[in-house]
């Protein structure tokens, strides 16, 4: 069996290509992962899980276990997830939350920060809901709520499997205080290094995209010729990958259904969003433009047509144009400046 630690801050003290390095070494040998971690880079946390998930899909046979010694919190948190089995040590502190960001931007960059925040939170209270078995939402208020777990709390939470007892084990308030503590002193140090908590989260949000259909990774099994699995196959094979692909599916679906109907109702324009839902159009920033450009469009329209009411002329101009024609000429102006600065 090869033993891995895992400590300190996640992509500083223990990176994921040293990571890499490990299983590579173990070579199909099962894996003694140990955690004492508060977090980190969400990239690399993301990554070490996905390399964890690997192993297991290239090596079958193997096993890997994840043992929480002192502390999960935050990025360590889905890998510590990752493994076949978590156990945890009886003073251990095991803590979810809301991934963090730091950016300075105009409105576009700030929401742009926050929907990629989003994502990443619901794809860890996906991670969180197939070990616990709880629900996406109750995992979710969990997370909102920053929520701290303590030895056999974690195994009532459904977050580990199995209690490892000490002969001492350290006061729960003690080690809760510590682990808070712990986790400020963690962003105070990626604040210090000038940590690129943007790049970080672009990388996480695209690792995480990666997958076709929102197709788990573990979905990508190939039988001994090399075929490459379709869905009726993964359905008869491995209901359980099928069922778990179904359901991110569906929650991803209705969350873009929500953000184009939304967008729509801002500028205006629910035929669009009628259209971009109908074509399966993921939720981009150029698909944000559009609704941006639709926007500005029916702004300027809207202004056009009250002040043509507002000028009484229904029976029309010196030049005999009427104001029926003389708008839908400004309007044409309008789409063609439109279309100019997109």
């Amino acid at each position: 069996m090869k033993k891995i630690i895992i400590d300190g801050v996640i992509g500083w003290d223990y990176t994921a290509a040293k990571h890499r390095e490990n299983i590579d070494a173990a070579a199909g040998d099962d894996l003694d992962i140990q955690i004492s971690s508060t977090g980190g880079s969400v990239y690399e946390g993301n990554t070490i899980k996905q390399l964890n998930e690997k192993y297991k899909r290239d090596y079958p046979g193997s096993k890997v276990i994840i043992t929480t010694y002192g502390m999960a919190m935050s990025a360590a948190s889905i890998i510590a997830l990752s493994g076949d089995s978590h156990e945890v040590h009886e003073d251990s502190v095991y803590m979810i939350h809301n991934p963090w960001g730091i950016e300075i931007g105009d409105y576009r960059v700030m929401r742009k920060t926050a929907d990629d925040l989003e994502k990443l939170s619901s794809m860890y209270a996906r991670v969180y809901s197939e070990k616990s078995g709880k629900s996406t939402k109750e995992n979710r208020k969990l997370m909102d709520d920053e929520s701290y777990f303590y030895g056999q709390e974690i195994i009532d939470a459904g977050y580990a499997d199995q209690l490892i007892k000490k002969e001492k084990k350290t006061d729960k308030d003690e080690s809760l205080a510590f682990a808070k503590l712990a986790v400020d002193d963690t962003l105070q140090k990626m604040k210090a290094e000038k940590f690129d908590f943007a790049g970080d989260l672009a990388k996480a949000v695209a690792l995480i995209s990666t997958f076709e259909s929102k197709i788990p990774a573990s979905a990508g099994i190939t039988n001994n010729g090399g075929h490459k699995m379709n869905l009726d196959e993964l359905k008869r094979d491995h209901p359980d990958l099928y069922a778990q692909a179904v359901k991110i599916g569906k929650d991803d679906e209705f969350e873009n259904v929500q953000a184009h109907i939304t967008m729509g109702r801002q500028a205006g324009s629910l035929d669009l969003a009628a259209k971009n839902i109908e074509a399966r159009k993921a939720f981009t920033a150029s698909v944000s433009a559009e609704y941006m450009a639709a926007g500005m469009k029916n702004q300027a329209l809207n202004a056009r047509l009250e002040d043509d009411a507002n000028t009484g002329n229904a029976g029309g101009n010196a030049g005999g144009n009427t104001d029926e024609a003389d708008t839908k000429a400004y309007q044409a102006q309008l789409e063609k400046k439109v279309r100019i600065k997109k």
